[in-house]
């Protein structure tokens, strides 16, 4: 997340798709990080347990997280979904870290 000046709410600004940010204190969404290669940077849902005065609430914000990339598929920077790019037909990968198609090898 980051927090423009004057935000009243830090879950209000999230990174966007296929960046994610683990950091604090950031301003905008320039400072959220690419998505690696090799790796998905889904959206997820959290939700956190918040004590208010005497009484306990939950608060449920998302936040972009790290994921491998799935098997039959490769993960190109700025990736969203583990499954965004599957391997064309005829060839697979095993690997949860290929970052191009190209490393997608021909099926026997």
């Amino acid at each position: 997340h980051y927090c423009p000046q004057g935000t009243m709410n830090p879950y209000d600004y999230k990174c966007p798709p296929g960046t994610f940010s683990d950091a604090t204190n950031n301003k905008a969404s320039s400072d959220c990080t690419d998505c690696p290669a090799g790796k998905a940077c889904k959206e997820m849902t959290t939700t956190t347990a918040v004590t208010i005065t005497l009484t306990g609430s939950a608060t449920t914000f998302t936040t972009n997280v790290q994921q491998n990339c799935a098997a039959g598929h490769y993960c190109p920077l700025r990736t969203e979904y583990p499954t965004q790019f599957p391997c064309p037909a005829g060839k697979f990968t095993a690997s949860t870290s290929l970052t191009a198609e190209s490393g997608c090898s021909q099926c026997s």
